[in-house]
Formats: structure tokens, sequence, C-alpha cells
């Protein structure tokens, strides 16, 4: 699932192992740079596709990231010759259609590169990814007293819904946590049904597509029937997640937009975004944010650093560690998953299947987004990875995307037998 071989080669030198790559894998980039010229012409001609059209550029005065730059020597243990490698083997499809490839280790940006027309200064959306955006949203809400508790009853925050459908004592005792953990227990349809339909539009048996035109979306998510008992079972979301928003919304008096602004874009110097409303008025929070690749990496390494950047901490590094967390576990195309609040993480069977290297520890964390947009955190690696792209709607599309964030594991260098 994160690579498509599983032979490993390993490089004996001076009685020391170096895992660099799977022995398939490596002969594909080889061969992919063989072909580059071959194919260069062909890649300067490719377009996005998907349900978006290319922006105009919106260059911010300066970006953040770049005062990761560091002069000379670095100090990151990525082989960057073969994360260049891996930047040209995109050029091939290897990785379906991406769009932007940025790799930040140890403080310094190793490795920024761009596609079919994409460009640093275009915005990008991050669609499901902008839920862990939602995540710190909530943290720093709760940090500065607006919401007081996870264990708050849902209804408590939407008492002008008078007429709730399918009301009992299971949906009344559905909790914030509940919410970010995906386990409300509501009966939603968002991934056995695809996002689109065979033409490429939207599919409006999707229930996130359904609630995306809904004239009031949080009744839409609070008029579903409850068909498991909250907290039990994991049933991905985004009508909690756009919830979410409207807790923070009205726990703050602010919309989402101005709170992110205030107390998270600003402070990590991200002045260019866009974060379209609901029908209803309310911010698109599970869904909806673009910024600039480079400021989704930036929004990693907030995370690496455990809510600190330049010294102010912008989110508490208890969030940080709690909401990135396992809380819940579950299964799907026959491969483990954990998930916090509104980040996703590997389970067990994947970190022990042989497509990566192996690991130190299981610390990686991930926000992730319809098409492939990915911001990829390895704490003990110190090292983020983000990748937008448009790789379709379906989970097996997605996770080429997330077979890049992969490769990148297989180029630490000096780690045996662990990274």
């Amino acid at each position: 699932m994160i690579f498509q071989d599983q032979t490993l080669m390993t490089i004996k030198k001076n009685n020391k192992k170096e895992v660099f790559m799977k022995k398939h894998f490596l002969m594909v980039l080889i061969l992919s740079f063989s072909i580059l010229t071959m194919f260069a012409l062909s890649a300067c001609q490719q377009t996005s596709t998907g349900p978006f059209q290319i922006p105009e550029d919106t260059p911010q005065a300066a970006y953040s990231i770049d005062k990761l730059h560091w002069p000379g020597d670095s100090p990151y243990t990525i082989n960057k010759s073969l994360v260049n490698l891996l930047s040209q083997s995109i050029l091939t499809g290897q990785f379906g259609e991406i769009h932007s490839f940025i790799v930040i280790q140890n403080d310094v940006l190793v490795h920024e590169s761009y596609y079919r027309g994409w460009s640093r200064h275009k915005m990008h959306p991050c669609f499901s990814a902008t839920k862990s955006v939602t995540s710190a949203l909530f943290g720093i809400a709760m940090e500065q007293g607006a919401i007081k508790s996870l264990d708050d009853r849902l209804l408590s925050y939407f008492p002008e819904y008078t007429d709730i459908k399918y009301l009992d004592e299971r949906k009344e005792s559905i909790t914030l946590r509940h919410l970010l953990t995906m386990s409300a227990g509501l009966d939603w349809n968002e991934f056995v049904v695809p996002y689109l339909d065979a033409n490429g539009n939207w599919n409006m048996e999707n229930d996130v597509v359904a609630l995306m035109y809904a004239s009031d979306p949080y009744k839409y998510v609070l008029d579903k029937e409850v068909v498991t008992d909250p907290g039990t079972t994991f049933n991905y979301s985004s009508g909690s997640s756009d919830l979410l928003g409207g807790i923070i919304a009205k726990s703050t008096g602010v919309s989402v937009k101005n709170y992110a602004e205030t107390n998270l874009f600003e402070p990590l110097g991200i002045t260019k975004y866009d974060w379209p409303a609901l029908q209803n008025g309310g911010q698109e929070a599970a869904a909806g944010l673009s910024l600039h690749p480079v400021n989704m990496a930036m929004f990693g390494y907030l995370y690496l650093k455990e809510g600190q950047y330049k010294g102010r901490q912008i989110i508490s590094k208890e969030w940080v560690q709690e909401s990135t967390a396992k809380h819940i576990s579950f299964t799907m195309n026959s491969m483990d998953f954990d998930y916090g609040y509104q980040w996703w993480r590997w389970g067990a069977s994947i970190l022990e299947s042989g497509l990566l290297p192996p690991l130190k520890t299981n610390d990686i964390y991930y926000a992730m987004g319809v098409g492939g947009q990915v911001i990829f955190v390895v704490p003990h690696l110190d090292l983020v990875v983000a990748v937008t792209s448009w790789n379709g709607g379906t989970p097996e599309e997605i996770q080429k995307s997330m077979n890049l964030c992969g490769a990148v594991l297989w180029t630490i260098k000096k780690r045996w037998p662990y990274i």
C-alpha cells in the first residue's frame, strides 16, 4: 500500500548496513532519470486535472518557510540526491498527478518542487487536510478558555435547533470528543460512496457533497440518525468537522476564518489564504481551506515543533501531543489505521508490512485530503513532507500521494537497523 514492491536492497559497506530503497523502486527511479529528457517536453505540456482550476498567482510579501534555508552544510540526514531523484520520477507519473513536493528536516528546507503549472505562488485546495487546521483552532480555543471541555455535549452548542430528528438518549450523549475522533455514531456515508461520479463531477449520493449544498449544513448533520453508540466506532464524517467549526465560532464570537487569521495564520506569517463559507454562513471547516503549499508545510512544521514558532507557543504542547495521539482504531482495505483529533496515523499492520523501513518508533501522523493533499510529520526524524496533488477521490487513488511520503523515509541515511 505504501510501495509497489516489497523487495529491499541493503548495501553493506565497512560492516555498516544502510537501507536505501526497495530494489524494484530504485530501478524504476534510475530508469526514469535516464529517460527524463524524453519525458521533459511532455511533462511541461501536462496540465492539472481535477474539480478546480489553477489559480492566479497570489504571492506573499515573505514566506516564513524561507527562513528555514540554512547556508553551507546542513544537518539533515536525508539523502538529498535520492529526494531529487524522487522529484524527477514524479514527472513520469510514478506517484500519479503531483502538484507540489516539499521536504523539511532538521529546520532545513531540503526540497521544494512544483509540477503541471503549479508554483510556490499559487494557493492549492487543502480539502480534508483542512480538518487538522480546524483541530488546531479547536485546541487554541480550549487553551483560551472559550471551549470548556471535550466532554461537553454537542447539542448544548446548538440550542436553536428545537426540532432535531431522531432525538434520543444516544444523540444527546454525543460529546465534542466524539466529533474530534469521528466516533459520533451518526449515520454518515462518505467513504463508501465516491466523492466523484463516473463523469468526474461531485456525487450528490455522498453525504459530504450533499452537505456542501445543504441550506443549513449544521441541521443536515444533526438530523442524522445515531446508528452506533457514540465513542465506539470510527466513521469518517466531514459533517462532524463542520460542526466543530460551528462550535469554534459560537464559543469565540468570531468566524473560524477570522479566528484563524488572528491566532494561527498571522503568528506563522501566513497572509494569503482562502476559506469559503457554507450555505449558512459558517466556515467550511472540514475541507474548504486553500493555502500555498509552502504554508501547508509550515503548518506541519509548527506541529513538529510542538506548537511553537519563533519563541511563541501558538498551540499548546499538550494539545499537539493529545490531538495527534491514537484515540480510536479502524481497518480499511485490510490495513489498520489510527485516528486522533482530526489527524491520521498509520496502524500496526502498515508498520509491520515490510513496505516501510524499520522505524525506531511509530510516531508518524498526518493530515490528508481528497485528491492526495498530505501534511506528513515524523517527529523522531524531525521531518515534514507536504504534498499537493490530484489523484482522484478513492482511498486507493489518494494512496499514491502517501506513497511519495513513504518513499522519503527510504532516503534517510545511516540509521541501521532503525530510522
